[in-house]
């Protein structure tokens, strides 16, 4: 089993998504990407098979996006690339004459318009548009920070934009993509404990959920009636540092 394979070789999964045709990727650290199929099996995504000239070249993932067969990955150092099932394609600093500066993508998002949105871990969020063109947010432009950690969508306008690795606060955004304007949530106006988010997830019941090493609560969650703190375990001598939800 991958779960026999990490343990031997001392790598960890470090991403799981699921694609729109139900199959799981595994991202890992060192080993780059496996897809468990429909039929159980598994297929290898790595230098060791797929590396050279135009293929790919990259073992460390750390996130996946899909549109329709089209499949994103996020790398940390090697940039981004896009795989339609037969070639790979390379986007980074080198690859696009300096105009995409990054290579460590911690998050994607493809939102319902078919853009998909980059978290970069020093060069802040892009947009790669459905008609062609791209789009950037830094520190200029309104983010709190360069170093996006995770995306989550919220309905046809929102974005939620967690910080992590940062010092100071607002470590919490979130982004309206029809006027590109930004909310900042921190301990003062949400009465959020965190110092860092390291994920977001939405729930079942529409909650979105925010993974932090929060002083006390690791957790926090955000409904209609706003945020709510809560502590991520019973036993209070257990520290609060969640870092995947």
């Amino acid at each position: 089993t991958i779960q026999d394979i990490a343990a031997s070789s001392g790598w960890f999964v470090t991403a799981l998504e699921i694609d729109p045709q139900g199959r799981l990727w595994v991202g890992t650290s060192s080993q780059g990407a496996f897809r468990r199929n429909i039929d159980g099996s598994f297929s290898e995504f790595s230098s060791n098979t797929l590396g050279g000239p135009g293929g790919f070249n990259h073992n460390h993932i750390l996130s996946f996006a899909f549109d329709n067969n089209l499949v994103w990955i996020g790398t940390s150092g090697g940039g981004l690339y896009r795989y339609d099932g037969i070639t790979w394609q390379l986007f980074n600093n080198q690859t696009t004459n300096g105009l995409l500066p990054f290579s460590d993508i911690p998050d994607l998002e493809m939102d319902e318009a078919g853009d998909l949105w980059i978290a970069t871990s020093s060069a802040g969020l892009y947009a790669f548009k459905s008609n062609g063109t791209t789009f950037y947010f830094n520190t200029d432009s309104g983010l709190t920070h360069q170093h996006v950690q995770r995306l989550a969508l919220d309905g046809n306008a929102w974005m939620w934009l967690g910080f992590a690795g940062q010092t100071g606060s607002d470590h919490l955004m979130r982004f309206n993509r029809q006027n590109s304007q930004f909310e900042i949530f921190n301990q003062n106006n949400s009465g959020l404990t965190h110092t860092n988010i390291w994920d977001i997830q939405k729930d079942s019941l529409g909650r979105f959920w925010f993974a932090s090493n929060g002083s006390g609560y690791g957790l926090a969650y955000y409904d209609s009636l706003g945020f709510h703190a809560q502590s991520a375990f019973q036993n209070q001598s257990i520290t609060d540092l969640v870092y995947a939800l």
